[in-house]
């Protein structure tokens, strides 16, 4: 039935071993049965609602009583819909396709990161209203290992934390090779120059300041996923011995429909001139080994 519509399926036989997968793969939807070997179906809802990085997700509950009282109940612990077994294909497709309306789901996955269960909340209800995943963390450190494990398309940083503040997880994010492509968005309530380029300096994108309007830093975050898929023409060399300013540069170049080429010294970027078109060449000067200066003689010969 779910292979011809080409869904991707993962099954368990308990309720205990669907909640383990639920937290590892976070599904876009949960199908289940109401009466589980080992725990309740009340017992699942309630497991899920109370983690905050898969409350979101819909659950449709299969059952062989359509008995009112369950139904209200299932309904009260978040459950989406409630259907009479046996079910149909096109019931049951209906649910889903729903379910998928309402969510207006896209691919990417938000991480956010805040010491504040109230901002955190803001910021889940903001990205999971506009169709993405969220992912929640409290602090720097925790922040660093969701990203590794769950490598999210954008990071929302708050810079006061306890642990680890947002400076030091964003340049510890910069400096591991999984997360270091990952756009990050600095999000303070000390909007200051200072503040900016401290964060600037350690490879955020963006800046925020809070409280921002409902629904202004999710159009923000869309028109940003919206021109990183844009097709890019023109190819831009950057040449860069810092990663951090690399980064900054690379992304404020991609938003402007550009394909960057990073390397670290001039022999890199030699090798990369051969073998492809560019357009631009961005170069610092002072670098080791070969500079600024000699590059450009060599690839202007080229």
């Amino acid at each position: 039935m779910f292979g011809e519509q080409k869904f991707s399926i993962l099954e368990v036989e308990s309720g205990k071993d669907g909640i383990e997968l639920i937290k590892n793969e976070k599904p876009f939807l949960i199908l289940t049965e109401f009466y589980l070997p080992d725990i309740t179906i009340y017992e699942l809802c309630e497991k899920i609602k109370d983690d905050v990085n898969i409350a979101d997700i819909p659950i449709i509950v299969l059952s062989t009583e359509n008995n009112e009282g369950n139904i209200k109940k299932c309904l009260k612990l978040g459950v989406k819909s409630f259907l009479e077994k046996p079910v149909s294909a096109k019931v049951l497709f209906t649910a889903i396709e729903d379910i998928s309306d309402n969510l207006q789901s896209r691919e990417e996955t938000i991480l956010c990161v805040d010491d504040s269960n109230l901002i955190r909340k803001i910021l889940q209800d903001e990205f999971t209203n506009a169709g993405y995943k969220v992912l929640l963390a409290e602090n720097g450190k925790e922040a660093l290992m969701i990203a590794q494990k769950h490598k999210p398309d954008l990071i929302t940083m708050d810079v006061e934390m306890p642990v680890m503040n947002g400076y030091e997880a964003c340049r510890a994010l910069r400096r591991t090779e999984i997360t270091m492509h990952i756009p990050i968005i600095m999000m303070t309530s000390h909007d200051t120059l200072l503040e900016r380029e401290k964060g600037f300096e350690v490879g955020a994108l963006e800046y925020f300041t809070k409280p921002f309007e409902k629904g202004c830093l999710s159009q923000y975050v869309i028109s940003l996923f919206n021109k990183l898929k844009q097709k890019k023409t023109h190819n831009v060399l950057l040449v860069e011995d810092s990663e951090t300013i690399s980064h900054i540069i690379k992304y404020s170049l991609e938003l402007k429909g550009l394909n960057v080429i990073t390397t670290k010294n001039a022999d890199q970027a030699l090798e990369v001139f051969k073998d492809t078109k560019i357009h631009l060449i961005l170069c610092d000067v002072n670098m080791p080994g070969m500079n600024g200066f000699d590059l450009k003689g060599q690839a202007s010969f080229s």
